[in-house]
């Protein structure tokens, strides 16, 4: 642990919220333990959403370093504006590397944190700064998914896997993509908040019926239309996105609880597959049903883990075709659902030992 301030910078990409949740408990922890640090967040994600997980003072640059995703909706991505960004990125590869050591050298950084860009990796090996790439995915692997078979695809992930292994470690956060190719590869276990069961709490300042089966929909930035038959009896409560206008549902940021007690609080929650909320979901023991969710690389990874645990009920083409009462009376199979230990711990010590090599 350095006795002089340490300027540490840490990208984090806004391409959902999924990437600030598996982050912000290694995070806070790296400031508990090392009170010199100087924490420089990059990321396109706003301050307020960044203050909602990080509990320490933090200077915000609003900057994606990150290759970028077009997305039609939150269910399907744009493939080909999003490969014509990413080539145009790679034929201007050393250029934004240049660009990005300057930027870097300017914050006089000690150390970069990505998660999970790769053009900042290839700066920081430029500066002989110490950097860790910290993610459940990475572009190189998300762009091999889609390639076609062409050189040009080849040689651009080819670069790109090259500037990842520039890298003084990669922590390749369960679940997700595990880069194989990378040489200082560590895989860890899932990263979570953990959050308290509040139920009663809950129950008492809303009013609502504690013994009913408590519903999360939780969809992050990218919400979906709101079913246009959702259960309205007694049997259930539906705690809701605040796009949403369900007669009797519950707007989530009506809710005077932080997000995370209340799926600790709830009994199912019903989600696309995304990095943030399963584990959230999973960690906390929670009934899940999924959303399908094609063309995504990471889909595979995150609802075969799932699965394995034994928490997943099913995956469904819309909100309207979940049968809610058949959730709600499903008990999961306890020879099969697994004890999670939570990683945050294990993720901060790999990182502490490679910034401060």
């Amino acid at each position: 642990m350095p006795d002089a301030p340490f300027r540490l910078v840490v990208d984090l990409s806004a391409h959902g919220y999924g990437h600030l949740g598996q982050s912000a408990p290694w995070l806070n922890a790296l400031v508990r333990n090392n009170p010199r640090l100087e924490m420089v967040v990059r990321s396109e994600l706003p301050r307020s959403k960044l203050g909602e997980r990080l509990n320490f003072d933090f200077d915000h640059r609003p900057l994606e370093t990150d290759a970028t995703i077009f997305l039609r909706d939150g269910f399907e991505i744009d493939w080909r504006k999003t490969k014509q960004a990413f080539h145009d990125l790679m034929d201007n590869f050393d250029a934004h590397v240049d660009a990005e050591i300057e930027r870097l050298a300017s914050l006089q950084a000690n150390a970069l944190i990505s998660n999970t860009g790769f053009v900042a990796i290839a700066a920081a090996n430029a500066l002989e700064i110490p950097s860790v790439v910290a993610s459940s995915l990475n572009w190189a692997d998300i762009f091999s998914y889609h390639a076609d078979g062409s050189a040009y695809d080849a040689e651009h992930i080819g670069l790109a896997r090259n500037a990842y292994k520039r890298a003084s470690s990669y922590v390749a956060i369960t679940p997700g993509i595990l880069p194989e190719w990378h040489p200082r590869v560590q895989p860890i276990g899932p990263i979570s908040a953990v959050g308290q069961n509040r139920r009663a709490q809950i129950a008492q300042v809303l009013g609502i019926d504690e013994t009913a089966a408590w519903v999360v929909y939780a969809f992050g930035r990218d919400v979906p239309a709101a079913p246009a038959s959702p259960p309205h009896n007694r049997n259930f409560v539906l705690f809701t996105p605040d796009a949403w206008d369900l007669p009797h549902g519950i707007k989530i940021g009506a809710v005077p609880f932080d997000f995370i007690d209340i799926v600790a609080s709830s009994d199912i929650v019903i989600s696309k597959p995304g990095y943030g909320i399963i584990s959230e979901a999973c960690c906390h023991d929670k009934k899940l049903v999924l959303l399908t969710r094609e063309g995504w690389a990471e889909t595979d990874a995150l609802v075969d883990w799932t699965k394995n645990i034994g928490l997943l009920y099913g995956q469904y083409g819309c909100l309207d075709e979940i049968p809610l009462e058949n959730v709600a009376t499903w008990k999961p199979d306890s020879q099969k659902v697994t004890s999670l230990h939570l990683a945050g711990a294990h993720a901060t010590q790999v990182i502490e030992n490679a910034i401060y090599a």
